[in-house]
């Protein structure tokens, strides 16, 4: 549970169609008696996934409702919740058989990237996207691959669509880079986590 050290984490999607992003710093200068000004690298305890949604043919009349990751089967991947040590970043995911994350979009389908944040995990088999449009359920397995804080994990993917509005979805490989650093004001967020 939660401590000083140990705090929850909780990615559900909230009110507003967002998830809440979590940092942990570590301090970068030596604090004492000459020193009073702590300076803290912030770092990024999550992974982002992007998914740049697109359709092989005419987008219109179709309307991109919502976006989800979720377990399959009996898997355990997703979590939307857990406990992060506050020294480390490292996240104790809570398992839940029947989690996920998502977001709402509710706009039509025009080369769409959607962001969601998730509690670092590997994928084996074990999530898929799943994607509603015009109200309906479309589900394609997730790659497999290793959610590490900090990075980027941008996949494309394709909607084809076919005779009498059906539709067939596929997803390729993702591309893996760097959650890019940001400076606000006078805080430093990085997204090097290997320092």
């Amino acid at each position: 549970g939660s401590s000083l050290e140990n705090v929850l984490v909780d990615i559900s999607t909230t009110w507003d169609h967002s998830q809440t992003d979590y940092l942990y710093g570590t301090n970068t200068n030596t604090v004492n008696i000459n020193n009073a000004e702590a300076k803290i690298k912030f770092k990024y305890a999550l992974a982002l996934v992007t998914f740049n949604i697109k359709c092989n043919n005419s987008s219109e009349g179709i309307i991109l409702d919502g976006v989800f990751l979720e377990n399959s089967g009996n898997g355990t991947a997703i979590a939307d919740s857990g406990y992060m040590n506050v020294k480390t970043g490292i996240i104790s995911p809570v398992i839940k058989n029947k989690a996920c994350v998502y977001t709402t979009v509710d706009k039509t389908l025009n080369n769409s990237s959607v962001n969601l944040v998730v509690i670092p995990t590997t994928v084996n088999n074990n999530v898929n996207l799943v994607l509603i449009i015009n109200h309906r359920r479309f589900v394609v397995p997730l790659p497999n691959v290793n959610f590490e804080r900090g990075n980027k994990y941008t996949y494309p993917v394709t909607i084809e669509v076919n005779d009498f509005n059906s539709y067939n979805l596929s997803i390729g490989q993702p591309t893996i880079s760097d959650w890019v650093s940001e400076t606000l004001g006078s805080t430093e967020i990085s997204s090097n986590n290997k320092e």
